[in-house]
Order: C-alpha cells, then sequence, then structure tokens
C-alpha cells in the first residue's frame, strides 16, 4: 500500500490518513471489496463517493495531492502516484 506523509493509496484511490482515522459515516477496509461509489445512490437521486477522505490532484501535472475535506497538501515524490 503506497504511502506518504499525509495520503495513503489502497488500491482504490488517495485519501487522507488525519480523515480516514477520524472516521464518521465512511466506508471501513474491512467492509469488503473496495468500493469508490456508496450503495444505493440511484435512490438517492446522484452518485456520492464512499469516501470524504478522498484526496484530489491539485493540479494538472499531477504532483500534489489535496484533501477535499480538511485541505491537507502534498507534493508527491516521483515513483509514489500509483
Amino acid at each position: 500500500m503506497p504511502e506518504t506523509e499525509h495520503f495513503v493509496n489502497d488500491g482504490t484511490g488517495w485519501e487522507c490518513k488525519r480523515c480516514r482515522a477520524a472516521g464518521g459515516d465512511d466506508a471501513t477496509p474491512d467492509a469488503g471489496p473496495g468500493r469508490f461509489f456508496r450503495e444505493g445512490e440511484a435512490e438517492g437521486g446522484g452518485p456520492g463517493l464512499s469516501s470524504s477522505a478522498r484526496a484530489s490532484w491539485a493540479d494538472a501535472a499531477r504532483t500534489t495531492l489535496r484533501c477535499t475535506r480538511c485541505g491537507a497538501e502534498e507534493r508527491m515524490k516521483r515513483g509514489a502516484q500509483s
């Protein structure tokens, strides 16, 4: 599992370690196969991410990750961008 100082990639995408540890209503790693979207998205009127700790790229060159929840950012080292 690739890791950086602030983010971890479990194979389904990068997540903020701090927000992931905070928990809440997010899917847990033990809840079965990794899911990117929540179950029942059709009934809710739109898709929702399975984790609010998901990070996104802050730049077009994909060199910096940003947590969409807490705003933490980290510049990625070469080879860690799986």
